[in-house]
């Protein structure tokens, strides 16, 4: 027969007492392992499991701990975690609260950027169709970058060189480190809201993979997805490349660069207007020119209606006399063909050579002058027409 010790435990006892001893044996241990089984709770804690070849333990990290991680944990990321191990007690399970979690080694953190931005192209967060343009004269630039850092003083004198007097609005983020995702999406959001922007450079200067990786978190790329206004990104070097870079609208290989993509040069601008003032001034006056060339020769064609009408009262003049002198000459004309035919009438006109003795012999009754005496037979009545008065008579014969 088995003997019992005295001392009998119920289930939650015995796992209190268990719990008691993990949390003060294992407190803030570190502990390295592949991610499976990830989960995002509507909570915002992450529950996942931790694995080697050998074992498996829960994990979960409250969402206070999580929202200062730059890291989105991914299954099959090997990674390593600060936290504490414990017993819940409902299930009896062993679990780790995780307070930090980072990548294990640069080979991890590479391999979290290329799942992350697998994925994210999957979605279409880098499709060219998303991508905004840049206004052409913008009302002001927001900067979401490290306020002590080179990468500010540059972009302040390049965008203070090219564009005198542009409304520039810093927004202080930490740049690496816990919390730095957070802040930059945080910014980002904040700066959509304001009035009188319209562009956002999110920049950083060089550093290595781990100093760049807040750039790399999938809460900042989809805060620049999400951006109203267009974004530059201008994060490291120029063989520097972050998952900001192909999310953003632009992407710049340097701060310096990004706020020269920015805003436009102002010189120039000048320099291009005072050019086609120039050239709209010379056409101007080249057509003025030429208009006023032309009216002179138009002003030389115009006669005046005074002018018109004294031309015209000329050429009736002149008219009226060609008229007047024409029917003078025809009434010359006339009356020389007048007496002609007058002197014609008088040595045609039979009543003068009636004068000279003759006289003109008519048939009666017809009134048919004789001119042959063989037009009339004997008893036929003449009429005898003298130079003065006239004689009837029967003819009594003819030869």
């Amino acid at each position: 027969m088995i003997d019992f010790d005295p001392k009998i435990f119920s289930v939650f006892e015995l796992t209190s007492q268990i719990k008691k001893i993990l949390e003060n044996d294992f407190t803030r241990i570190s502990v390295c392992g592949e991610i499976s089984n990830f989960t995002r709770a509507r909570s915002g804690h992450w529950y996942f499991v931790l694995k080697d070849e050998r074992a498996l333990i829960k994990a979960v990290m409250f969402k206070r701990s999580n929202l200062k991680s730059d890291l989105t944990p991914t299954d099959g990321l090997q990674v390593v975690c600060l936290g504490n191990v414990t017993l819940y007690e409902p299930h009896g399970a062993l679990q780790i609260i995780i307070e930090q979690i980072k990548p294990l080694g640069v080979g991890a953190l590479f391999q979290a950027f290329e799942r992350l931005k697998e994925r994210l192209q999957t979605e279409g967060l880098f499709d060219p169709q998303h991508k905004k343009s840049l206004p052409l004269f913008p009302r002001g630039v927001g900067v979401v970058t490290s306020p002590t850092g080179a990468a500010v003083r540059d972009i302040l004198k390049i965008l203070g060189e090219k564009f005198p007097g542009i409304r520039v609005i810093i927004y202080p983020v930490k740049v690496q480190g816990d919390g730095a995702a957070a802040e930059i999406a945080a910014a980002l959001e904040c700066l959509n809201r304001l009035d009188k922007l319209d562009v956002i450079i999110v920049a950083r200067g060089g550093g290595s993979l781990e100093d760049l990786w807040p750039f790399n978190q999938e809460e900042v790329a989809r805060a620049i997805y999400n951006s109203a206004l267009p974004v530059i990104s201008g994060v490291g070097h120029e063989t520097d490349f972050t998952i900001a870079d192909f999310v953003s609208d632009f992407r710049a290989p340097t701060p310096t660069a990004a706020a020269d993509m920015a805003v436009p040069n102002a010189a120039e601008i000048r320099e291009k207007v005072d050019i086609y003032s120039r050239r709209i001034q010379d056409a101007w006056q080249k057509q003025f020119r030429e208009v006023k060339n032309r009216f002179h020769i138009l002003e030389k064609q115009l006669i005046s209606p005074n002018k018109v009408i004294e031309n015209q009262q000329l050429q009736l003049d002149d008219l009226t006399f060609k008229l007047q002198t024409a029917i003078q000459r025809t009434l010359r004309e006339i009356r020389v063909k007048l007496e002609n035919s007058k002197s014609q009438l008088v040595v045609l006109n039979p009543m003068n050579v009636l004068k000279r003795g003759y006289c003109l012999a008519q048939i009666t009754p017809s009134g048919r002058v004789l001119i042959d005496s063989k037009q009339v037979a004997g008893g036929e009545q003449l009429l005898l027409t003298l130079n003065r008065g006239k004689v009837n008579c029967r003819v009594t014969g003819s030869d």
